[in-house]
C-alpha cells in the first residue's frame, strides 16, 4: 500500500484484526479504516466494519450492548437518548441503529422517525424490556412503524450479534 499503513493484531482466539490507514490524497482521510479477516478465509476476503449507533437511556445497558458490538468487530457510538442519536448520524451516517423503546426524553418510535427522516436508508432494531406489560405491544408498534427488526430484553450477546449480522447482512 502506497503511503498508507496496516497493523495486525490478534488476541487467543478472535479473529485476526488487521488495521489499515489510507494514504492521503490533497486532503485527511477520516481516521483508521479497520477490517476484520473472516477465520478459515483467504486473506483476500475481509469483512469491513459497520458503522452503529446505539441508544438506550440505561447506562449499564448501552454499555453492555456497546461492548457486544464492539468485540464483533464493529465501529460503535453510543447515547442515552434520540435526539443525540439523529444527531451522530447527521454527522457520519451509521449502517444500523440500535434503539430502546421506553425512554424519558425521547421515546424510540420518536427516534426512529428522526432517523429515517435523516436517512430513509439506515437499518433499525429495535430493542426493549418494556414498560409495564406493553413490550409486545411495543415491539409490534416498532415493527409496524419502521424498525427492520425487534429484540425483546433480556437478550443473549449471540441473539443481539446474531439480529444485528441479519440486517446487516439483507
Amino acid at each position: 500500500m502506497v503511503g498508507g499503513e496496516c497493523r495486525r493484531r490478534q488476541a487467543g482466539s478472535r479473529p485476526l484484526t488487521i488495521t489499515c490507514r489510507r494514504p492521503t490524497i490533497g486532503h485527511q482521510l477520516p481516521g483508521p479504516i479497520p477490517r476484520t479477516l473472516l477465520p478459515g478465509r483467504s486473506p483476500l476476503y475481509f469483512r469491513a466494519m459497520a458503522s452503529i449507533i446505539v441508544v438506550d437511556d440505561e447506562d449499564s445497558v448501552r454499555d453492555l450492548m456497546a461492548r457486544i458490538l464492539t468485540r464483533a468487530g464493529h465501529d460503535v457510538r453510543s447515547t442515552a437518548d434520540g435526539a443525540t442519536a439523529a444527531q451522530l448520524h447527521r454527522q457520519r451516517r451509521a449502517d444500523l441503529v440500535v434503539t430502546d423503546l421506553f425512554m424519558p426524553e425521547q421515546d424510540g418510535l420518536e427516534t426512529m422517525q428522526m432517523l429515517r427522516d435523516v436517512d430513509g436508508g439506515t437499518r433499525i432494531l429495535a430493542v426493549s424490556g418494556g414498560a409495564g406489560g406493553r413490550m409486545l405491544d411495543a415491539l409490534a408498534d416498532a415493527a409496524l412503524l419502521g424498525a427492520d427488526d425487534v429484540l425483546p430484553k433480556p437478550f443473549t450477546p449471540e441473539e443481539l450479534t446474531g439480529a444485528v449480522a441479519k440486517l446487516l447482512a439483507s
